[in-house]
Formats: structure tokens, sequence, C-alpha cells
């Protein structure tokens, strides 16, 4: 999870006029301007999830009822009925139930304390780390106050549960299928290969890819640690 680049480029021209055109968000979400705009978000969120970074495209296309447009401030809420078609407003999620967008919009949630990822640097209180039971899980960044530090572990448990058992199984598998190409990067490294090159094309891998902060995070540590990866899906601790 990351804070979301704006991309305004991307933003269909139609989107300006569609609340003049569409009674409803459900007649617009099944119109060919609501397709328009869920291929815009997926073009804008590199194809990704915008809250767990899942892959939502296939080999370049958007399956329909893979995804949904999600209303960051519920369009059930009066300021978010004002910002029905606002492309501010608008991160395409991935149809988990129980995680991301369908999850930060039970009732019960504090919205006081949600972070925005497209208004809030969600890696200033997020990151992710590899535990004892050799899952991929999101804690609060290190050095937090204690008031950011409840404000990240809200966040990860309640207002968009990163830790589901389903989420932290995907980034291990996807964790396992870079160990790999981490440990041909360090064998080069050792007989005498240009490391900037070698670490540009890993860097270009893990960015191409599922889960792409939480990776970035584990393999910062191992770079910076010169910590060895082992050749077979893991590493060394």
């Amino acid at each position: 999870m990351h804070r979301l680049d704006e991309h305004r480029e991307l933003e269909p021209k139609s989107l300006a006029s569609v609340g003049r055109r569409f009674p409803n968000w459900g007649t617009f979400s099944v119109s060919p301007e609501g397709d328009e705009l869920r291929q815009a978000k997926a073009l804008a969120q590199k194809g990704l999830c915008g809250y767990c970074e899942c892959a939502l495209w296939h080999d370049g296309v958007l399956p329909k009822g893979g995804s949904h447009l999600d209303h960051f401030i519920p369009r059930r809420t009066e300021e978010g009925k004002k910002m029905l078609f606002s492309w501010d407003n608008l991160i395409l999620s991935c149809e988990r139930k129980r995680t991301c967008g369908r999850r930060k919009d039970d009732k019960g949630v504090n919205r006081a304390k949600i972070l925005n990822p497209l208004r809030d640097d969600v890696e200033t209180y997020i990151t992710f780390v590899l535990n004892a039971a050799w899952e991929v899980c999101a804690v609060p960044r290190p050095g937090l106050s204690e008031e950011d530090k409840e404000r990240a572990q809200y966040n990860i448990d309640v207002v968009y549960n990163l830790n589901d058992p389903g989420l932290k199984s995907d980034r291990m598998n996807r964790f396992c299928a870079l160990c790999a190409r981490m440990e041909e990067c360090a064998s080069s490294a050792e007989a005498g290969a240009e490391e900037d090159d070698m670490y540009r094309q890993l860097l270009d891998d893990i960015l191409a890819g599922e889960f792409p902060t939480s990776m970035m995070d584990l393999a910062r540590e191992r770079i910076e640690m010169g910590l060895p990866f082992a050749a077979e899906g893991g590493f060394d601790r």
C-alpha cells in the first residue's frame, strides 16, 4: 500500500458531464463511460488494487467482475454524494470481501483514522516484514509516535485488513518467485558484474509485478543489510 499518483492526464473527458447524463451510480457503472473510467484508473494504478496492490490486470486486460471503483468517501454519505463522479475520490479496488475497499466501508470504521492512499503518504505509516512464521506481514513503521503507531495498526487490522491470510499467502508467493532473481543478483555481484545494472533490473522486476511496496521493503532490507538469499524460494536469515 502506497500513496497513489493522481495521473490527472488519464481522467476521461466524459467524467465532467456524466453527472448530468446518468441518474445514479448504478446506471453509470454498467455504461461504456463507466468501463472507460475503470480502464483509466487501472492504467493510473499500473493494473494493481489501490489498497493491497494485488494484480487486477491479466495480460493487460481488466476482466469484468474482478474489480470495482471504490468511493474512498462512501457514496452513502452526504459528502460522498457530492463526489460521486470525482476522479479524486475513486480508487480501483480488488473484489476481496474481507479487505480493501469492501472492508473499508464497514459502518463501524472510524473514518477519522483512515489513511487515504490518494492523499496520505501511507509508506510513512506502514511497512512490510517477513516474520518468524514465514509470512509477509504489514506492520507499523518503526520510529512512529504512539499516536501514529496506533493509527497505522488500526488501518492494517480494522480498515483494510492487510494481514488477511489470503493476502499474506499471495505476498509470500510473490516473494518466493523473486528470491531466485535476488539470488542471481547476489551471485553476479560476487562474480564482479556491475551491481548498478543488476539491481536496476531487479527493481524493474519488482515494480512490474504484484505487491511492489512490500517486495521493495523486503528487498531493500536484504540488500542494505547484506543478508544472503537462498536459491530455492526462500533465504537464509
